[in-house]
């Protein structure tokens, strides 16, 4: 809502018109976001009933080209993998949905899935130990998407090494802009990417109210 139009009760009348909405659809749940600045609507969402749910912060990289050790090897992803790529998913979402209360908790992979990875699947990169895939990265015309280690390998640096590979690629699509995206949950990822450069240039709040019964 344009600033000069706030605090003059249309967000209080937007709101109901959407509750009305919901109660038609027979809905069960009202989510909402925005951006967290200077003029933080919380105590609005608050007293209409919505409760804080989760956060991410958008970064974006600040450094020049960096001169990183590449002592990690990534391949391009292939079909044979969809398997070991979405138990890997799986696996490292798991923790982080859950304690976010983000439903389903494990990612569900179908065909159609598989399809919609083949066709994209030049920005996807796996990262083996023998058999094993261990870590990936998914990269697209500068946004770093995703950056996950196994479980039963994480604290042995692999995720600083993914994640400076990961900034390479980047910089090969789009020398003039990287950024990613994190949960504000997730502090180890968020130190790390400052560390090797990144400034969060953007805080998203995701909030939700849970409807009424008679719903």
């Amino acid at each position: 809502m344009c600033p000069e139009w706030r605090r003059k009760g249309i967000g209080t009348i937007l709101y109901n018109s959407a509750y009305d909405t919901l109660k038609e659809l027979k809905a069960n749940v009202l989510t909402t976001y925005f951006n967290v600045t200077s003029e933080n609507p919380n105590e609005f969402y608050k007293n209409l009933g919505f409760r804080k749910w989760w956060v991410y912060h958008e970064a974006h990289y600040m450094n020049k080209r960096p001169m990183f050790d590449m002592d990690i090897t990534f391949i391009p992803y292939e079909d044979k993998y969809f398997h070991s790529y979405s138990k890997l998913i799986q696996d490292c979402f798991y923790q982080l949905r859950k304690e976010n209360d983000i439903k389903p908790y494990i990612v569900p992979f179908t065909e159609k899935d598989r399809e919609n990875k083949a066709s994209t699947k030049d920005s996807t990169y796996l990262s083996f130990e023998g058999k094993e895939l261990v870590a990936a990265v998914v990269v697209k015309d500068g946004y770093i998407d995703t950056i996950v280690v196994s479980p039963s390998h994480q604290g042995k640096g692999l995720g600083r090494k993914a994640t400076e590979f990961a900034i390479s690629k980047a910089l090969e699509q789009n020398p003039t802009s990287v950024h990613l995206s994190v949960l504000g949950w997730n502090k180890k990822a968020i130190e790390l990417y400052i560390k090797l450069g990144f400034k969060i240039t953007k805080t998203v709040q995701f909030y939700r109210q849970f409807c009424d019964k008679e719903f």
